[in-house]
């Protein structure tokens, strides 16, 4: 019993000193947390100091980011290691990004181009019949490597939640992610604007 009571003081301790930490990263002490997407990582981060994904807590006022986030240049999404506060009032949206691999669609325009090469090689020029021969092998192989590009290219993507704000955007690997967290955290993060906003 007396292991038992240590147990529960250490994990009630342990919780104690998380929600100390949270709210020491609040700019004002009469925020209070909503909604945090990541909420794993930030639990890891709180007992052990360590951050190897990005989180984002949403409070009544602000939206703070810590950890590995994305910004989008072009079309493109960079990594980087952040700290960032934004105001509620100055978030101007959220979404899903689908980002696909452009070198898949390279692959296919380059592999389709030269499969349509070897077919009219094979087809409209006569030639002996061992060069036929190559010119058909490699058309099929070309013929293949055009319909796993275009396949790859369909189904494969990278998709990002991004929330942007006045001067910049900043995203997440939805796949670090459940779908219905990052999906209840869009939702939360929407009505805490909304009753801001009314406010203001």
């Amino acid at each position: 019993k007396s292991m038992e009571q240590q147990i529960e003081q250490q994990r009630e301790q342990r919780i104690s000193n998380a929600n100390h930490a949270i709210n020491n990263m609040f700019v004002n002490n009469d925020e209070c947390e909503i909604s945090t997407l990541g909420g794993s990582y930030l639990n890891n981060f709180l007992l052990t100091g360590t951050l190897k994904k990005g989180f984002c807590t949403l409070t009544n006022k602000r939206v703070y980011f810590r950890g590995n986030c994305y910004s989008r240049f072009g079309n493109e999404y960079r990594t980087n290691r952040e700290e960032r506060i934004v105001g509620l009032k100055d978030i101007t949206g959220t979404g899903f990004v689908d980002i696909r691999y452009w070198w898949l669609k390279l692959i296919f325009i380059m592999s389709a181009i030269l499969s349509l090469s070897f077919f009219i090689l094979n087809e409209f020029i006569p030639y002996n019949q061992h060069t036929t021969q190559t010119t058909a092998e490699f058309c099929t192989f070309f013929c293949c490597i055009t319909i796993i590009s275009l396949l790859s290219y369909i189904f494969f993507r990278k998709t990002y939640f991004e929330i942007s704000y006045i001067g910049g955007n900043i995203a997440f690997k939805s796949s670090n992610y459940t779908i219905s967290g990052t999906q209840d955290f869009q939702k939360a993060l929407h009505s805490a604007k909304n009753r801001s906003d009314a406010m203001s």
